[in-house]
């Protein structure tokens, strides 16, 4: 009696597919990461300066559906004390809206009263490999921008111009 090899070429396939599933699917990554930054607007090059973003909690990849951050992301500045002291609403990027953008919105109870501030959208390649903020000021047409890894002004600059050029492929 002769016996198929069937079952074996769908097991060793059913081997391999896995293989490259779990490969290629990233599973939820622990982000701890500080970085230096530069927050520069292309109106006013001359106000570029630097600062530093901290970024610690859990980045989520689903098979299907919208990746998601969920933790605390701070930047040091005056203007932005409130990214330490206020909790960070879960940030959901979206795939299918401006090349994957993500609200950075952060929550506090003051007086007994919810308060809410909006930082701004964020952008972020990889696992927070690189960084692109765009800072949230109603009364400006020309908004600040954070980008990071960045050392100086043109390595800002790059970084800006490679997550914009992303869209346009």
């Amino acid at each position: 009696m002769r016996r198929s090899k069937k079952p074996l070429f769908f097991t060793v396939l059913a081997v391999l597919a896995l293989g490259v599933f779990l490969s290629v699917y990233h599973f939820p990554r622990t982000i701890d990461v500080t970085y230096s930054a530069i927050q520069f607007s292309e109106g006013d090059l001359s106000s570029a300066q630097e600062t530093s973003v901290q970024v610690e909690g859990t980045l989520s990849r689903p098979l299907f559906g919208e990746s998601s951050f969920r933790g605390k992301l701070s930047v040091d500045g005056d203007d932005y004390k409130f990214t330490k002291t206020y909790e960070l609403i879960d940030v959901v990027f979206h795939k299918e809206i401006r090349n994957g953008f993500g609200g950075l919105t952060y929550t506090s109870v003051i007086n007994g009263k919810p308060d809410l501030k909006l930082l701004g959208a964020l952008w972020i390649k990889g696992d927070f490999d690189q960084m692109k903020l765009q800072v949230n000021d109603p009364g400006s047409s020309d908004p600040d921008f954070i980008t990071a890894p960045a050392a100086n002004l043109e390595e800002a600059k790059k970084i800006k111009a490679a997550f914009d050029n992303e869209g346009k492929k």
